[in-house]
C-alpha cells in the first residue's frame, strides 16, 4: 500500500489523501469535504449489500484510507492497487458542488444533509471550548463563517519555487543539527522539521522520553 501511494504521489496522481481513523469512513470523507468546502455523493454499492450493514461500513475504524484522484486516472489507480494485491479498493464518492451530502445504496438514499450543517455540528464542540478559552466574540465569528457557503476556505498559492534550495548560498558544508521536540498529542512536528531542513539545518526527531531517559541531550544541538 505504502509503495503504491508513494508512486501515485510521485506521478502527480493524488489530489488528496486521508487515513481512516477516528470516526471511520464517513468522518474521513466528511473531513475531506470540509477541507474542500464541497458536497459529496457517497455510494456504498461496492462496499455492502444491505442497508443494515451501512453503520458498520461507515463507522468502522479498521485500517484504511481514502484518496482523491481525477476521473480520468481512476481505472489506472485501481489497477495499480489490484496489481499490488489490494483488492478491497473501489470508488466510494465524488465531489458535489451544491453543498449536498448524500449517502446512497443502489440509488436508495440512506442519508441526505448538507456540508454546512455537518461541518457546523462537527465544529461545535471546538467552538464551545474556544469560546471559554479565548475571546468568545472571535470564536463566534469563526464558527459563523461556516454559514457562508461561498467561502472557499484556506488555500495556498505560492508565488515562489517551493523546490528552490534557498539555504544553499548560506551553508558551506556542515548542516547545524536542530532538535524537533515532540510529545504525545503534538501536531506539526513534521512540518517544522521540513521547514528547518529547507533552511539548511539537519532536523532530528527528539521525543521527550528521549530526554527523560538520557538517550539524547539538548547539548548535542
Amino acid at each position: 500500500f505504502f509503495s503504491v501511494i508513494q508512486g501515485l504521489n510521485a506521478d502527480g496522481r493524488l489530489l488528496a489523501y486521508h487515513d481512516r481513523s477516528d470516526g471511520g469512513l464517513i468522518v474521513t470523507l466528511l473531513e475531506m469535504a470540509f477541507a474542500g468546502r464541497a458536497g459529496l455523493e457517497i455510494k456504498l454499492d461496492w462496499l455492502i449489500d444491505e442497508a443494515a450493514e451501512a453503520v458498520d461500513a461507515l463507522f468502522s475504524e479498521e485500517l484504511g484510507a481514502v484518496i482523491q484522484v481525477s476521473r480520468e486516472h481512476t481505472e489506472e489507480v485501481l489497477a495499480q492497487f489490484a496489481a499490488a494485491g489490494i483488492e478491497t479498493c473501489g470508488v466510494i464518492a465524488r465531489p458535489r458542488y451544491d453543498d449536498q451530502i448524500r449517502v446512497t445504496l443502489f440509488e436508495e438514499p440512506l442519508l441526505e444533509t448538507t456540508r454546512q450543517l455537518t461541518q457546523r455540528t462537527w465544529s461545535e464542540t471546538s467552538y464551545r471550548l474556544q469560546a471559554l478559552r479565548d475571546n468568545p466574540e472571535c470564536a463566534k465569528n469563526e464558527f459563523d463563517n461556516l454559514l457562508d457557503t461561498r467561502d472557499p476556505g484556506l488555500s495556498a498559492s505560492p508565488t515562489f519555487d517551493v523546490d528552490e534550495d534557498i539555504s544553499a548560498p548560506f551553508v558551506n558544508s556542515a548542516r547545524p543539527r536542530a532538535a524537533i521536540l515532540r510529545e504525545q498529542g503534538v501536531n506539526g512536528h513534521l512540518e517544522m522539521a521540513w521547514a528547518f531542513d529547507k533552511a539548511g539545518f539537519e532536523a532530528v526527531d527528539v521525543h521527550m522520553s528521549d530526554l527523560l531517559e538520557g538517550r539524547v541531550g539538548l547539548d548535542e544541538f
